[in-house]
């Protein structure tokens, strides 16, 4: 389980740990985990809290950027910016 903490004002480590206790309650057991203990702080997919993933993210961008995952949108920047250009047709 990944914990999305990005809202501060949402994400406290007292309702991360009664999300532990829920899944605990419920027979839910896992190997790893940001409450397990450790030398690799909790399993080798750590980190577990969204917030400090960011190498990990960066890591796989710079990959599908190399790899030419991306294309250029075909859309201008500034034609996205008006409302009549979010309408669908038909």
């Amino acid at each position: 389980m990944r914990m999305e903490d990005l809202d501060p004002d949402r994400s406290k480590s007292v309702y991360a740990e009664a999300a532990y206790d829920d899944l605990r309650w419920l027979g839910i057991r896992w190997q790893e985990g940001p409450d397990k203990a450790g030398p690799d702080k909790g399993g080798p997919c750590a980190p577990y809290v969204q917030s400090r993933r960011r190498s990990v993210y960066l890591a796989a961008w710079r990959t599908c950027c190399g790899a030419a995952f991306f294309t250029r949108a075909a859309v201008r920047a500034k034609t996205l910016k008006q409302p009549s250009a979010l309408r669908m047709s038909g």
